[in-house]
């Protein structure tokens, strides 16, 4: 019982400032960034965490954000204050991804930005993400996943069970790229390669995908 209430807390109040703080790594910023700044109409950001993203949407693009965040009540008290500056109308949403409960064909864009590797069911979830869009719609996503030197998989694997344990059930080694097309979405451009950081953890996935 003492284990399951130290887990409680670690995740209620130090995971999401540490995952803030992780997130704020000057290289993971950067590509979050030039992805969200193209946001434009009715936007969905899955995995809204603690709205670190927040000051790249351009205000005039975005007609309303709609906040996706499953650890709402964990992550609020340092959304917060990000959430009092922003000029956008936010509404949250706290839900899984594996269930949005949100209409068919709504939106026009969605951002994800180092969220798949923790979402526990990717294949329902992108069916959810590929519901809620609409024709035509662009997904922008910048997720880390598997590497493509065997060293740092090997790596990856082994690092897996620890790094999930205490990242709030990050996984390492997803193969990212295979994940988003076999979801059935058009991916015209897929950039791919290591940022500055752990090998193990800095390989993105990063681009745009289509609800055709």
């Amino acid at each position: 019982m003492v284990k399951i209430a130290a887990m409680g807390l670690y995740a209620k109040h130090i995971l999401p400032r540490v995952i803030d703080l992780a997130c704020r790594h000057e290289d993971i910023f950067r590509t979050r960034q030039e992805l969200v700044r193209r946001a434009h109409g009715k936007v969905l950001e899955v995995g809204f965490g603690t709205g670190l993203n927040l000051s790249s949407y351009d205000a005039d693009r975005v007609q309303r954000l709609w906040a996706l965040e499953p650890f709402w009540d964990s992550m609020q008290a340092v959304a917060e204050k990000r959430l009092r500056k922003s000029s956008i109308e936010v509404e949250a949403v706290p839900s899984g991804a594996e269930s949005i409960p949100l209409p068919s064909n709504f939106f026009d864009t969605v951002v994800m930005t180092y969220t798949l590797c923790s979402i526990p069911d990717t294949a329902i979830a992108l069916d959810e993400i590929r519901r809620v869009m609409k024709p035509g719609a662009v997904m922008l996503f910048a997720e880390h996943g598997l590497a493509p030197d065997r060293f740092v998989q090997r790596q990856q694997r082994l690092l897996n069970p620890v790094w999930g344990y205490c990242g709030g059930g990050c996984c390492l080694n997803r193969p990212m790229d295979k994940l988003i097309a076999g979801a059935g979405f058009r991916v015209p451009d897929m950039e791919q390669g290591y940022l500055n950081g752990f090998r193990f953890a800095s390989y993105v996935y990063s681009g745009q995908a289509f609800k055709d």
